[in-house]
C-alpha cells in the first residue's frame, strides 16, 4: 500500500540520487549553488512526478494516509476527483521537500564533500 510518507521518502531519495549523479557527471558541480538556484525546483518537480503513482488506487491510498491532504485546495486545477487528489499530493510533497531541503542543507553539502574525498 502506498502511503504519503513512503512517497515522500522516495522523493527525498530521488533528490539525493540526482545530486550524486550531477557530482559524477560535472566536476564543477556545486551542491550549494545548486540548492540556491532555480534548478532545484526543476529537480523537485521531476522527482515528484516520478514518485506519484499513476494508479487511482495508489493515489487514493496516499491521500487517505495523510490527513492534512483532506483540508488542502487543489491549486493545479484538476477536473476529476483523482486529478484533484493528485494535485493536492503534488503540492504537499513540493512543500515538504522544500522544507526537507532547507533543514538538510548541511547533510546535502556533506554528500559533495564525501564525494570529492573519494574521487581524489
Amino acid at each position: 500500500m502506498e502511503t504519503y510518507q513512503s512517497t515522500l521518502d522516495d522523493c527525498q531519495d530521488g533528490i539525493i540520487e540526482h545530486i550524486c549523479w550531477e557530482l559524477k557527471e560535472d566536476k564543477d558541480f556545486s551542491v550549494k549553488e545548486y540548492l540556491e538556484s532555480m534548478d532545484i525546483q526543476d529537480t523537485i518537480f521531476e522527482v515528484i512526478d516520478g514518485c506519484i503513482s499513476v494508479y487511482d488506487d495508489d493515489i487514493i491510498d496516499i491521500f487517505k494516509s495523510h490527513t492534512p491532504l483532506k483540508y488542502m485546495d487543489d491549486e493545479l486545477g484538476g477536473y476529476t476527483i483523482i486529478s484533484k487528489m493528485s494535485g493536492v499530493i503534488f503540492q504537499s510533497l513540493q512543500d515538504d521537500l522544500y522544507s526537507w531541503i532547507c533543514g538538510s542543507e548541511d547533510e546535502l553539502l556533506e554528500i559533495e564533500t564525501n564525494y570529492r574525498k573519494e574521487t581524489v
